[in-house]
């Protein structure tokens, strides 16, 4: 009865919203699992791990490929595996602090080694590279890494390379990291034209060249990337880390009661984000706001008063929140063994008490 029963689970997930999906799904593997019906708990957790790329650092992302690829490893033509997904796996662990860099640098190279003996191009492998170093505060390594991986996506397209609309996202991402934010506005233009038809990227690049536009383009094209991206994004905390851009760009416009408000508004998100990462971003963009509130002497609003229950005040959500940032780029730096985090902490620092 349990395999009956998981089958049918995995039949109605295909009608509920990513978060319920996960849930789903878990009941699904579980009874599959008690069961001991190894192929339905295999597709089970195929679905799963599709379902978990819309759930912002969802551990059962990691899990879940983990006992894919053993059973893959076990019998290939019994279960068989599109690679394609162990790139998600890879570029979500340096997300997350209590993965070390060891274990990072251990799945980047059974994933070279397995997309070398597919016979395909370096560009798959060369971006993963880029994006970890990214996430590990390394923009030397994305300056070292950036032309060879360009290169090698122009010399020879790959079945594991993503879309052009995925990979141009992350170059805009990578000039970003490494400071080249007029040519990253210049790489971007398509997403901002929006002639980018992905599901996803423009969520993500259009709030990161918020900031960019202000800076050298006139700033009616930044309000409407602004505008553009904020409708993209909002109701989805799947994009929970994008938040904090239109938080920054509030404080840097003078609108302060803007920001806070869209502190209060979404920090809700972050009670279904699993990822270290989208937390700090949207942490550091609130302490910042918030260390300018203390600076310049204003009340906190109402707005952000806690709401679950907890009868928190504004003063100890913001405490919270600056205390989150701070642990959490400490975390960061311990892991990667630099002070990338530190150092944008303290910038932040430097403008809320200008």
């Amino acid at each position: 009865m349990s395999s009956a029963e998981a089958e049918e689970l995995i039949q109605s997930s295909y009608r509920l919203t990513p978060f319920q999906k996960v849930a789903t799904l878990e009941k699904a593997i579980d009874l599959a699992d008690a069961a001991g019906d190894v192929e339905l708990a295999f597709r089970a957790r195929q679905r799963l791990v599709s379902a978990s790329y819309y759930v912002p650092g969802s551990v059962e992302l990691l899990t879940s490929f983990s006992w894919l690829l053993a059973r893959h490893d076990e019998d290939p033509k019994r279960f068989p595996l599109r690679l394609w997904s162990y790139k998600w796996v890879l570029s979500a662990l340096p997300k997350m602090t209590a993965i070390s860099l060891d274990q990072i640098e251990n799945v980047m190279s059974d994933i070279e080694r397995r997309f070398e003996a597919l016979g395909q191009g370096p560009a798959p492998a060369l971006k993963l590279r880029m994006i970890i170093a990214m996430e590990t505060g390394l923009p030397d390594a994305v300056r070292e890494q950036l032309g060879p991986w360009r290169h090698a996506l122009e010399s020879r397209r790959s079945n594991l390379n993503d879309c052009r609309a995925c990979d141009e996202a992350t170059h805009v991402n990578a000039l970003l990291f490494i400071d080249e934010h007029a040519e990253a506005l210049a790489v971007g233009e398509g997403h901002i034209a929006g002639r980018s038809r992905c599901s996803t990227q423009p969520h993500y690049t259009l709030p990161r060249l918020i900031a960019p536009a202000r800076e050298h383009a006139p700033d009616g094209l930044a309000t409407t990337i602004r505008k553009k991206g904020y409708r993209l994004v909002d109701g989805n905390p799947k994009f929970y880390a994008t938040i904090g851009n239109f938080v920054r760009d509030s404080l840097r416009q003078g609108q302060l009661d803007r920001a806070v408000d869209l502190i209060a508004k979404h920090r809700s998100w972050g009670d279904v984000s699993q990822d270290d990462i989208s937390h700090w971003f949207f942490s550091s963009a609130a302490r910042e706001t918030l260390l300018r509130y203390r600076h310049l002497g204003k009340d906190l609003p109402n707005s952000l008063a806690d709401t679950s229950g907890m009868g928190r005040s504004p003063e100890q959500v913001a405490e919270e929140l600056i205390n989150q940032a701070e642990d959490l780029g400490a975390r960061f730096d311990t892991r990667n063994g630099n002070d990338w985090y530190r150092e944008h902490l303290d910038a932040d620092g430097a403008f809320a008490t200008r």
